[in-house]
């Protein structure tokens, strides 16, 4: 399992097209919608805390002025993490592949919420190692004059074994717990899209992705998020690509 290259990463693009002789094809799974073909959903937990966008607006929402013109198939999903209240946040995707790369969007600033982007992952495993900090690594803003950035990839793994089912868990904001937890360390989170690599010889065999599946069991049977889920530190991808 490897971090995608930049070259990769472009490769990658909802708008990059395979030729006749690749092996590979992109699958788009929405926020909203999932994958075209019905296979690939996000799940996501607390459902109520998950706050779905959309061109009609978004109830309860925090970050506002998103133009939905700019997200795929116009929605988005946003949750917030408050230090000061710790609770566990997750979207989880199972899925079959040989990569897969989660896309969102980046508040610069917001009256109303912090522009923090802290998160954690968990793919096929169970041990933690620490925590992502988008806005750290982002340096400066790609567009100067915008409060908001779009399409911005925000973690990608590619290698993985493709005669398999992957599970892989997104954590929002901190894992530590309310007595060590600071203020600082809020954040919100903005998925828009992830993007599933897959062979051409991978199989259509079915993937359960209601709220039963493994991927659902595996975050409610962990209460704590210091001891729930792995994390996989994979800061080059977006450093390389937002710092282009």
């Amino acid at each position: 399992m490897r971090v995608l290259s930049l070259a990769l990463i472009t490769a990658h693009l909802p708008g990059a097209r395979a030729n006749s002789t690749s092996t590979t094809r992109n699958v788009i799974v929405d926020d909203t919608d999932g994958s075209f073909d019905g296979r690939y959903k996000v799940i996501y937990s607390p459902a109520d805390v998950w706050k779905a966008g959309s061109a009609n607006g978004c109830d309860g929402c925090l970050v506002s002025g998103i133009d939905a013109i700019q997200v795929q198939n116009g929605t988005w999903h946003e949750a917030a993490y408050d230090a000061a209240h710790p609770q566990q946040i997750t979207a989880t995707i199972l899925f079959e592949g040989t990569g897969i790369s989660v896309y969102g969007l980046l508040p610069h600033t917001n009256s109303s919420a912090t522009s923090n982007v802290i998160f954690h992952t968990a793919l096929d495993t169970a041990q933690i190692s620490g925590s992502v900090n988008v806005t750290g690594s982002r340096g400066p803003k790609r567009n100067s004059t915008a409060t908001m950035d779009y399409g911005v990839l925000l973690v990608a793994y590619n290698g993985l074994n493709s005669s398999k089912a992957h599970n892989f868990t997104l954590v929002v904001g901190d894992l530590r717990d309310a007595q060590n937890s600071i203020q600082d360390m809020s954040s919100i989170f903005l998925l828009d899209y992830i993007l599933i690599t897959q062979d051409n010889s991978t199989s259509n065999s079915t993937i359960d992705t209601t709220g039963t599946s493994s991927a659902q069991a595996r975050a409610s049977n962990h209460p704590s998020t210091v001891a729930a889920l792995a994390v996989a530190l994979v800061f080059s991808a977006f450093t390389s690509l937002l710092g282009a």
